[in-house]
């Protein structure tokens, strides 16, 4: 969330959760968490976050499951995606996406002004896509 809305008290509150911050910022917080600095956050804090919390509920896409941080790939042939069982991802409405894959030791965030286009879809697929084709 960024602007006017996240310091104004009389605009309409965001709905979610917020965090403000730069791209290098949010890397910063992600790193932390993938590599389990005890400094940001416990250790077994950010172990649950990366272990799947809603084993055996319907309703789910394929393959994926959640985290305390967000979704993750479960079963990366039924998702379709390069990325390793145990990543966590998430996007949100103004137009961000991220990734911490703990196997392969990748962090990325994508922070754009594209509002859905930057969350889900074609965007954040070409990025992750160029990620794994450039380690492979």
């Amino acid at each position: 969330m960024t602007g006017p809305r996240a310091f104004d008290s009389k605009l309409f509150p965001y709905g979610g959760a917020v965090m403000i911050g730069s791209a290098p910022d949010v890397l910063r917080l992600l790193e932390a968490v993938r590599k389990g600095d005890a400094s940001v956050l416990e250790t077994s804090s950010a172990a649950a976050m990366f272990r799947n919390q809603v084993a055996g509920t319907s309703g789910q896409q394929p393959g994926v499951g959640f985290g305390f941080g967000g979704a993750l790939v479960v079963d990366p042939t039924a998702m379709r995606t390069p990325q390793s069982a145990g990543t966590l991802y998430w996007g949100g409405a103004y137009g961000h996406s991220w990734f911490v894959d703990p196997a392969k030791k990748i962090t990325v965030a994508a922070l754009t002004n594209t509002t859905l286009k930057g969350m889900s879809g074609k965007f954040p697929s070409a990025v992750r896509n160029a990620v794994y084709a450039g380690i492979n």
